[in-house]
């Protein structure tokens, strides 16, 4: 595996911990907008994903 696929799986599996634990004690969206929610996550989830990549790719 190359250091960039590494990055990204990583970056992956890091944003996908992290919005489960946060879910898992309470934190949720109070928008009932589909769109909204999709962003929301969307933006939370790519966010994390890019600064463990970050981390990790250095």
């Amino acid at each position: 595996m190359t250091p960039s696929t590494i990055a990204a799986v990583d970056g992956v599996l890091y944003a996908i911990g992290v919005l489960s634990w946060l879910f898992a004690n309470g934190v949720h969206f109070s928008s009932q907008d589909p769109t909204k929610l999709v962003f929301g996550a969307g933006y939370a989830a790519v966010g994390m994903v890019l600064v463990a990549a970050v981390a990790v790719s250095l």
